[in-house]
């Protein structure tokens, strides 16, 4: 199975559980393609293992022109779907110009997030943390699932408090709705998620 994971940042040494979990994976047989939205600081890639991590890794932020491309390239083959997808990104900021300018952004990233797990026939997006990663695994999956026949699911971890800050801001709501799974790793943050769903 190959499944793509999303994050904030990766490698990083203070998210080393993600890697651990990435490797727990393909060790038992899933193929893994890392995405991230940040590219490493340097202080993330002192060690051999991080900069092979970085090597795998399609990094959202890196490339102005790439992040362009995926957007008009989508929205030229499937003006109906990214219109459709723009309405709901405008309504889950609940009118919040602010936040419906960060939802734009995160609609822009999930346009290459779709185009390397079309590239990559990848089938499941799982996302870690509740907030950006978890919207733009959403919206990429909305974008997939409108344009190909093929059905991707997707699903995310939620792993604390940062989650619950703001529960306009997060949409936890949504996203649990479109999600196919959610992990929360205590009984607090479960408890959290069903206050708010």
């Amino acid at each position: 199975m190959q499944i793509a994971y999303l994050m904030t940042h990766y490698p990083r040494v203070a998210l080393t559980f993600i890697s651990g979990e990435i490797d727990t994976m393909e060790r038992i047989g899933a193929a893994i393609l890392p995405i991230a939205l940040n590219l490493p600081d340097a202080a993330d890639l002192k060690a051999d293992e991080a900069i092979a991590r970085q090597g795998r890794t399609h990094y959202l932020k890196s490339s102005v022109w790439q992040l362009a491309s995926a957007v008009l390239r989508t929205s030229i083959a499937h003006p109906l779907v990214m219109a459709q997808i723009l309405w709901l990104a405008v309504k889950s900021a609940r009118w919040d110009m602010n936040l419906i300018i960060r939802r734009l952004a995160h609609l822009c990233y999930a346009c290459l997030t779709a185009r390397h797990c079309r590239t990559h026939s990848i089938r499941h997006l799982h996302a870690h943390f509740g907030q950006t990663p978890a919207t733009i695994a959403w919206f990429a999956c909305e974008i997939l699932n409108r344009t190909t026949a093929s059905k991707t699911s997707w699903s995310f971890t939620i792993h604390g408090f940062q989650d619950f800050v703001d529960d306009t801001v997060a949409r936890l709501d949504l996203n649990a709705a479109s999600a196919a799974f959610i992990i929360c790793i205590s009984d607090y943050t479960k408890s959290q998620l069903c206050r708010v769903t």
